[in-house]
Formats: C-alpha cells, structure tokens, sequence
C-alpha cells in the first residue's frame, strides 16, 4: 500500500496503526474502534495479512455495523490458498467488495491524461 500510495499525489489516507496485539477480531481493542469512530466515514478500504483471520473478522463486523467495505483480495495471504480463498470468500459473501491492487490503483489514476502519475503508475505496474 505504500508503494502504491506514491503514485496519486491527492491520495490522503487516513492512517491509523493500531496494535491489537493477541486480537484475532480487532474491534474489542478500544483503540481500534476510536481509530475508526474518529474518521466519521462509513467507507473503508482494508487489506492486511492473515485473511482468514484478522481481515476477515474486521471486515465483517465492520459491514455488520453498517460500513461499507472494499477489500484488497490479491495482496493479502494465509496460511494456505485455500484458507485464503474462504476467507475472500466469506468476505464477499457478507458484502464486501473484492478489488485487486491494479484496480485500485487505475481507480486512483482515473484518467490516462494526467500524465504526472501516469508514468509513474506504469513504471509501478511493469516493474
């Protein structure tokens, strides 16, 4: 995410890292739901390692209380694809959005005229 955070110049992430420590779900830790109780949005992009677990459980009680939710499929991983994929799976199942990481990035980029990142979006993807 940070790589691709360089390539939109008007990308303002609100960044909030947060340590949950031995929490599989992260929303009992009060820090975590502050975290996102403070953004006033209802809409979250979310990607992270562990999809079977972390992930997921953030993912789906965060549409359980009401938020919209795109995740981030192709980056995040498991202990096995096939954890992985049900994972993914129970996400999408539950209303989430799966995107890939092209596709967030080209719906960063919008418009193949702004040339500015343009080229650096390209380098990013052939490299």
């Amino acid at each position: 995410m940070a790589s691709l955070k360089t390539l939109i110049v008007s990308f303002s992430p609100v960044s909030r890292w947060i340590t949950v420590n031995t929490h599989i779900d992260p929303w009992p830790v009060p820090q975590f739901e502050k975290a996102v109780n403070d953004t006033y949005r209802k809409s979250f992009l979310v990607s992270g390692c562990c999809t079977q677990g972390r992930v997921t459980f953030a993912v789906l009680i965060a549409l359980a209380r009401g938020y919209h939710i795109a995740h981030v499929a192709d980056p995040t991983s498991g202990q096995s694809s096939t954890e992985a994929c049900l994972g993914i799976t129970s996400m999408n199942q539950a209303g989430a959005v799966p995107l890939s990481w092209r596709q967030l990035a080209l719906g960063w980029q919008l418009n193949w005229a702004d040339s500015d990142t343009r080229t650096r979006l390209l380098q990013f993807i052939t490299s």
